[in-house]
């Protein structure tokens, strides 16, 4: 599930978009490869699960998402943490199907 939020976000960290490595997104609000708001608040989502890390380093970034994850339902239920962490059905149904493929060997 985080190597599909991952890939969705920033392509594993890969993208050259605004936000990825530094700045913010074209939104103006996430940045880091798990794309976590750092600028609505207080507290932002970084704030929240962040614990003090760097935003841009996935080391922080990804056990950060595995904090929201949890906190938000995961893993007894995966649909709400996932729409929790971005609130959109597209977006769920993208991540879960990664997650399977990733599960299965083909990612």
């Amino acid at each position: 599930m985080l190597a599909g939020i991952g890939k969705v976000e920033t392509n594993h960290g890969r993208s050259r978009a605004p936000g990825v490595v530094d700045g913010v997104n074209a939104f103006g609000c996430c940045a880091g490869p798990m794309q976590f708001n750092i600028r609505n608040g207080p507290p932002s989502t970084w704030d929240t699960y962040g614990r003090g890390g760097n935003v841009y380093d996935p080391r922080d970034a990804i056990p950060a998402a595995t904090r929201m994850l949890c906190a938000n339902g995961a893993p007894g239920d995966l649909r709400s943490a996932i729409f929790a962490y971005n609130h959109a059905g597209w977006y769920v149904d993208q991540v879960l199907a990664l997650a399977r493929s990733y599960q299965a060997g083909r990612g």
